[in-house]
């Protein structure tokens, strides 16, 4: 493995057939992007192909749609989200059938009712714990322990549609629902995760461009553990 520091991303594009992009913290910290980031990108986008695999719980359409709101010329199939191929992953039957969810998230982050499946405000009439929860540094992390370890004696499968854990937001951690996946899983919960650093959304990303040969693609990401890691894992170039 090697590492160099590259000082503009034009010196190295030409090298990739696919360039990846995460989101926060690539693009986005709070509510706005990173100041030139867009223009940047839109320039990028003129001559190479990039797609953006990003943890976010959301649909793509709606991660998209926010991303253009910013000002990042992407379009929907551009972007490959966690929180989409969760609902792909219970659309399929592939991991449960008949999906009932309980729905443990902290405010409208997002509507369960995006995944369309039958909802449950009752965990015992539950057969899926959809897991989309953060807290901010400072808040009880202990606050979903008693649920979490209801679900768990219940052997309920839990969805975690964002595998990340701690990230930095405006200076302040927030702790992502990884985190208490994280913990239901110590409990003795069964989790599918479905984000990086899982290969599905690199794979799918790599497909929809035809493009086979991991060496020719590179991923730029913040996060070691998810971004980095997921990429290694699959042989594909990356750049912190």
């Amino acid at each position: 493995m090697t590492f160099s520091k590259i000082l503009s991303l034009s010196e190295i594009a030409h090298h990739y057939d696919l360039i990846m992009f995460d989101l926060w913290g690539v693009f986005v910290e709070g509510n706005s992007l990173y100041e030139g980031t867009a223009d940047a990108t839109n320039k990028l986008m003129q001559k190479h192909d990039v797609v953006f695999v990003t943890n976010s719980p959301r649909l793509k359409g709606t991660v998209a749609q926010r991303m253009r709101d910013f000002g990042l010329n992407c379009a929907d199939e551009q972007m490959f989200s966690s929180g989409q191929f969760a609902k792909d992953l219970l659309d399929s039957n592939k991991i449960i059938n008949n999906p009932k969810l309980y729905h443990l998230s902290t405010g409208n982050y997002p509507s369960a009712e995006e995944y369309g499946h039958n909802i449950t405000t009752t965990l015992q009439d539950a057969n899926v714990l959809l897991l989309t929860c953060q807290l901010e540094e400072g808040d009880d992390l202990d606050q979903f322990n008693h649920l979490l370890q209801e679900a768990a004696d219940l052997n309920m499968l839990a969805v975690c549609s964002n595998p990340d854990t701690i990230i930095p937001n405006l200076g302040r951690l927030r702790y992502c629902p990884g985190f208490f996946a994280n913990i239901y899983k110590a409990m003795g919960g069964q989790v599918v995760y479905t984000g990086k650093p899982g290969k599905d959304l690199f794979i799918q990303a790599m497909k929809s461009k035809n493009i086979k040969e991991h060496s020719r693609v590179l991923m730029i990401g913040d996060t070691l553990e998810t971004d980095i890691l997921g990429a290694n894992l699959l042989g594909i170039p990356s750049a912190l």
